[in-house]
């Protein structure tokens, strides 16, 4: 394998109880970025801390950086927030240039493994192969057959997020999915709390400004489908400027007011003619994702959806999705059970952005 397979791994395995090495979590999206650090505290967590600096628009787009100078301003206002960050760091990719596939295989030794998926992933990457990283993660054994989960990454997407955290000051240490680090965040700080009927799995929806985010989790807790989509709130923002004259700014303001403000969410336009056509477009991805998910483990059923992202508070979103699908939709916080290191209590923006910034801390564990 190439250098991929030591700095970027999956990370959605059940965590075990090794030495945790505190690992600064790099969340770079399209709108802000998010870090989050946290350590172990007993047999839980603490946090160290969690925070957030927004970006301009088309600092980053479908996942590649447009505006690097701007992203490091960015973070180094982070960092200089908090001057006791480690400075070690994990970050995360997605986008079109990222591609996730599950292939069977013979039971091979890992020697032999390593050479097969060089030619496998011939077949199912569609960039020049010398200009991706690769990585596997063996996902089910049987006597003689394997489930692979096959991930590859344009080298340049990888190394460009990489040279801004060194340009930082920091160490990457560990590169991941987002959709990976939702599920590890998941699972560790949301499962507990809201577990799911027996035998049934979870839909994970992550929406943020440029992309979707989604992964259906089995019972046993390991991905079936996960898949990123060209879908978020920026196709929102557009039509609020378009349909008001509103400037970017003030199309994000209305959003964001939005979220509690009544006469928002009563506005005409937004729930006949703005909202639904997006919420259509959602709908259709997450639809998709179930009959895959049906169609690959008949026996288990969608027993709920968990929602999180920079949208993921879009008025009427939530209630709509649970009467369309209709499966229960819900909105957790994932600090609801982490101790605040800090006793301020207090986060710069919507807990739910946080939830794969959480999922990058958690890899110090595996480090």
């Amino acid at each position: 394998m190439s250098a991929l397979s030591a700095l970027l791994h999956p990370s959605w395995l059940t965590l075990g109880r090794e030495r945790h090495r505190p690992l600064l979590g790099i969340d770079m999206g399209a709108s802000a970025v998010k870090v989050a650090e946290i350590q172990r505290s007993g047999k839980g967590w603490q946090l160290r801390f969690a925070d957030c600096e927004p970006l301009p628009p088309q600092c980053i787009v479908d996942g590649q950086i447009k505006q690097p100078e701007r992203l490091l301003q960015a973070l180094q206002a982070l960092l200089a927030r908090h001057p006791q960050h480690s400075k070690t760091a994990a970050f995360s990719l997605s986008g079109p240039a990222v591609i996730t596939k599950k292939i069977q295989l013979a039971a091979l030794s890992e020697l032999e493994l390593e050479d097969q998926i060089a030619l496998e992933a011939e077949e199912y990457i569609p960039f020049e192969i010398q200009d991706v990283n690769l990585d596997f993660h063996i996902l089910n054994r049987q006597n003689d057959s394997m489930e692979i989960l096959l991930i590859a990454c344009k080298r340049e997407l990888l190394e460009s997020h990489a040279d801004i955290i060194r340009q930082a000051g920091l160490q990457p240490q560990v590169c991941d999915l987002d959709l990976l680090c939702l599920i590890n965040g998941w699972q560790t700080f949301i499962r507990p709390n809201e577990p799911t009927p027996a035998n049934s799995a979870t839909l994970l929806v992550n929406l943020g400004t440029t992309l979707l985010n989604i992964a259906v989790v089995s019972a046993n807790g390991q991905p079936g489908y996960i898949r990123d989509h060209a879908l978020g709130s920026r196709q929102l923002l557009q039509e609020l400027k378009t349909r008001y004259d509103y400037s970017h700014e003030q199309a994000e303001q209305w959003l964001i007011m939005a979220e509690s403000a009544p006469q928002h969410q009563a506005d005409s336009a937004w729930q006949t003619e703005i909202l639904p056509p997006f919420l259509e477009h959602l709908l259709q991805q997450v639809r998709q994702a179930i009959q895959f998910h049906k169609a690959s483990a008949p026996e288990q059923t969608v027993g709920n959806l968990v929602l999180s992202g920079g949208c993921a508070r879009l008025p009427l979103l939530r209630s709509l999705m649970a009467e369309r699908l209709p499966i229960p939709v819900s909105l957790p916080n994932p600090f609801v059970n982490l101790t605040d290191h800090t006793r301020s209590g207090k986060l710069p923006c919507a807990p739910e952005r946080f939830l794969v910034a959480l999922g990058l801390a958690l890899r110090g564990e595996q480090s």
